[in-house]
């Protein structure tokens, strides 16, 4: 049985702090992780070698940024309930706050399974500028077990 399951907005191969600070803490927690991601070119090489299991799913629109968004609103929307079927994870922890955090929100609603979401700076103050984004994100981090931020924002307040 796997514990929790991660949704990442990306995974190595990737490069990027997040993909680095995710992929630790999945590394850390070795069996126990299920990680679901978008697929990128590598990939299959780096999931080969993980201590814990990666499912992909490919990317067709992630060159135009509001389209990349609900592809991966789609795919994590279509694949969290098969992974939940075959590992039962006890929780979820979402990479990024939208829009994986609203998946994790319709699973909460119909399981009561909880999700943490972890934020990173733009990945906040973007989606707070507009006001329909802005009421996405804080319905989905009141309704997180845990919201974790992995440094103090630069931003004047």
């Amino acid at each position: 049985m796997s514990r929790f399951l991660l949704i990442a907005p990306g995974f190595p191969p990737s490069v990027g702090g997040i993909e680095r600070y995710l992929y630790v803490r999945c590394q850390d927690a070795n069996d126990q992780a299920t990680v679901l991601a978008p697929g990128v070119l590598g990939s299959r090489k780096q999931d080969k070698s993980s201590p814990f299991r990666v499912y992909r799913y490919p990317r067709f629109l992630h060159h135009w940024f509001g389209l990349r968004q609900l592809e991966q609103f789609f795919w994590t929307f279509l694949l969290v309930p098969c992974l939940y079927c075959q590992y039962r994870f006890q929780w979820i922890e979402c990479g990024q706050a939208l829009p994986m955090g609203l998946v994790a929100l319709l699973v909460k609603l119909v399981t009561d399974i909880p999700y943490t979401v972890w934020t990173h700076g733009d990945d906040v103050l973007r989606p707070a500028k507009l006001i329909i984004t802005n009421w996405l994100l804080r319905l989905v981090l009141t309704n997180a077990k845990t919201v974790c931020a992995n440094s103090q924002s630069g931003t004047p307040s």
